[in-house]
């Protein structure tokens, strides 16, 4: 017969067994931390030959990732494809991974690629703006929206090069509420900034 203390006791056994195996009392398994889209904040970077460039405050280059080995022997075979670039990052930026486990890719890498096509400053603003500013002319390698003074210019190759360039400093203050009113998460720093290396 199962008493009230016989059913405590095992139960308590069962609690304890968790922590003392090493292995986590949670039922489920463990998963990876996602990123979360942080608010965008961009600024302009003036080049040599005088226009301005807008740029997002992401790192100017390529930040160490983790190592697809260390991912999956964590989390289970096949996870490191799920993730992002910032998934790695904000799960560096936690403590989970450190040392050896981590790498930064080398230009023959896909991840470096990659890197370049969507989290680069210059491309991160590109991707952000050509959204919210679809009223403009051009092609596919060109984009000019004449009411703001805005180009996007992209050239396709390896790695991606693209741009998003300011031509008119007295409308600056109009582009930046702009900006705000379509999408309330992007912010534009008013103020020019040092050259941008691209």
């Amino acid at each position: 017969m199962l008493t009230r203390r016989v059913f405590l006791a095992v139960a308590a056994s069962l609690t304890g067994l968790g922590t003392m195996t090493g292995l986590p009392a949670l039922s489920r398994p463990l998963q990876p931390l996602r990123d979360t889209r942080r608010p965008l904040r961009l600024g302009l970077h003036a080049d040599p030959q005088g226009r301005l460039i807008i740029a997002s405050d992401a790192p100017p280059c390529l930040q160490p990732l983790i190592r697809p080995e260390a991912v999956d022997s964590v989390f289970g075979e096949g996870t490191n494809d799920s993730l992002t670039q910032p998934d790695h990052w904000r799960m560096i930026e936690t403590g989970m991974f450190s040392g050896e486990a981590l790498y930064t890719p080398s230009e023959q890498d896909a991840a470096f690629h990659m890197w370049h096509a969507c989290h680069k400053p210059t491309s991160e603003a590109y991707e952000a703006l050509i959204g919210l500013f679809e009223e403009g002319t051009g092609s596919l390698c060109g984009w000019h929206v004449p009411e703001f003074g805005l180009s996007f210019v992209e050239h396709p190759c390896t790695p991606r090069l693209a741009l998003v360039t300011f031509d008119r400093l007295e409308d600056i203050p109009r582009l930046a509420k702009a900006i705000t009113a379509r999408d309330k998460s992007i912010t534009l720093d008013p103020r020019p900034r040092s050259a941008l290396r691209i």
